[in-house]
């Protein structure tokens, strides 16, 4: 049978229409999917295609990306001399307490001298660190909080991908933020976007968000290939499972090397901690939903890092919350939003304190 151009037009309009309908059937996946959950991790490709405010608070923000302050958190009173400072994020400020509540500002009680809290929520150890060489506190020694959380965050370029969905099933644009990425055995800083900031630089900038990378998928033409794709991750390479908590970002065997970068940025900051002829003090903070759970992770990160730097003050407050929470029951520890309480403030205070005299560290 001759093969004629009309039996070709018609081939082609098949074609066509087969591919129309595969996209149509891709797309309509997509879609379903955001809508019952996102499962599969879609998100919208203009995610960054922010407005001109945005973009605003983008150029005008520091190098940290947040806060725009190097003030500490008050303590009342202000005691001198100062003889140490804290970093760290959230569980080092002591959010969800006052003032005088905070661990840090208790330990400075005890201490009979001021240790400066610049504790910010959200930093990852990579902004901890970072904020440390920008503001140069005086003091003996420097307190390094390390809450499992901020190793998920030194893997994010911003919150964007980090922080999941938000109620529509979507992640939403976050403010940029500077983050360390492993190159061989070492470590290599990517600044923030410099100003002036462009749409293209954020989204540009995500390249080595580990997030956007190994979970999400872009909602895209050809519907077909985001779909195939994201549907691989999710049943192939089961991405979802590496993600499933804080602690498994611990594990060597996790695709992130969380726990490798953590090390290295911690031994950065020693570095620079060294040379200002001051002491560093890392200061393990649990969870407080674990504190009646022993997790393997929490423990094998504390020994590879003590092997790594063995000179290294290492204080875990995990036993004495542990036996707090047996005590009193965790929910006395652990305030509405998963910080530590007021009772739980007065542990961890308590243990680094001992921490400190152990290491040969005192007050004034």
């Amino acid at each position: 049978m001759k093969f004629t151009k009309r039996h070709a037009l018609f081939a082609g309009l098949g074609i066509f229409l087969g591919f129309i309908a595969i996209e149509g059937e891709s797309y309509a996946f997509a879609r379903l999917s955001i809508a019952n959950g996102n499962s599969y991790w879609f998100y919208q490709p203009d995610i960054f295609d922010i407005p001109d405010s945005q973009l605003v608070s983008e150029n005008s923000a520091g190098v940290l990306g947040w806060p725009r302050t190097d003030v500490p958190r008050a303590q009342s009173p202000e005691r001198s001399p100062t003889c140490g400072a804290a970093f760290g994020d959230s569980m080092t400020r002591g959010d969800e307490v006052q003032d005088n509540e905070a661990w840090v500002h208790l330990l400075s009680e005890r201490l009979g001298c001021n240790v400066s809290n610049f504790g910010v929520g959200g930093h990852g150890l990579d902004q901890a660190t970072l904020r440390y060489g920008q503001i140069n506190p005086p003091g003996n020694f420097v307190l390094l909080g390390v809450f499992i959380e901020m190793l998920r965050r030194d893997l994010a370029a911003s919150w964007t991908f980090y922080q999941g969905p938000g109620s529509d099933n979507l992640p939403h644009y976050s403010m940029t933020k500077p983050m360390f990425v492993m190159v061989g055995e070492g470590i290599r800083l990517i600044s923030r976007p410099s100003a002036p900031v462009t749409r293209e630089a954020i989204a540009q900038h995500h390249e080595h968000d580990f997030f956007a990378n190994t979970l999400w998928t872009p909602l895209s033409f050809p519907y077909s290939y985001s779909a195939g794709r994201a549907i691989f991750r999710r049943l192939y390479d089961k991405t979802d499972l590496i993600n499933v908590s804080s602690n498994i970002y611990l594990s060597e065997n996790h695709p992130s090397r969380a726990g490798a970068l953590a090390t290295r940025i911690i031994a950065r900051m020693l570095d620079e901690v060294r040379r200002r002829k001051q002491r560093m003090v890392v200061v393990m903070i649990p969870q407080v939903e674990e504190t009646l759970t022993p997790e393997p992770a929490y423990s094998k990160f504390m020994q590879v890092l003590g092997r790594r730097e063995p000179d290294l003050c290492i204080i875990d407050t995990y036993p004495a919350l542990t036996a707090a929470a047996s005590k009193v029951g965790m929910p006395a520890l652990r305030a509405p939003q998963g910080h530590y309480t007021a009772a739980g403030s007065i542990i961890l205070a308590e243990t680094v304190h001992q921490g400190l005299q152990r290491c040969g560290l005192s007050g004034a």
